[in-house]
């Protein structure tokens, strides 16, 4: 099961590098999946394997702000 939760996050990471051209839009993004892997391992999922996919998208350069 991790490993499919691990993939939906890569696929999400990906929609999140793609859309850095609009920060706000992939800032939100970013924090809906961190908030989704949150609420995963409140669960009781094994998220380890998808919490260090999300973290990737600090390596995504676009600024983080919220209007």
């Amino acid at each position: 099961m991790s490993d499919v939760l691990a993939e939906l996050v890569t696929e999400r990471v990906e929609k999140i590098s793609n859309r850095a051209e609009d920060p706000e839009i992939a800032h939100c993004k970013e924090k809906e999946l961190w908030e989704e892997v949150l609420e995963w391992a409140a669960q009781g999922r094994d998220v380890k394997a998808a919490a260090k996919e999300a973290l990737k998208t600090n390596q995504i350069d676009f600024p983080r702000w919220f209007a």
